[in-house]
């Protein structure tokens, strides 16, 4: 396994090798970008105050329900990041 890796290390100057390395790191960017768009925008499109349940604590909670919608905006955009691009 260590000469393979070896071995893969030796092509990164290849121009051939590296096209297919960036690509990949753009690919990814790009998805991401996508993916945290069409998230935030589904999320936009739903109208909370109506949903049952949600439509009360969101009344009740004012102004912070949108600082709270946010924060788990955030989270949850963070959560499907760290699961579909997992880095160690």
């Amino acid at each position: 396994m260590f000469s393979a890796f070896g071995k893969a290390i030796e092509q990164l100057p290849d121009p051939r090798f590296l096209r297919v390395v960036i690509l990949g790191i753009a690919g990814a960017i790009v998805t991401m970008i996508l993916l945290w768009s069409a998230v935030g925008w589904g999320l936009q499109q739903v109208n909370w105050t109506q949903l049952w349940l949600i439509g009360g604590a969101i009344e009740s909670l004012g102004n912070t329900a949108d600082e709270i919608g946010w924060i788990s905006f955030a989270l949850g955009a963070g959560g499907l990041t760290w699961l579909l691009f997992p880095v160690r």
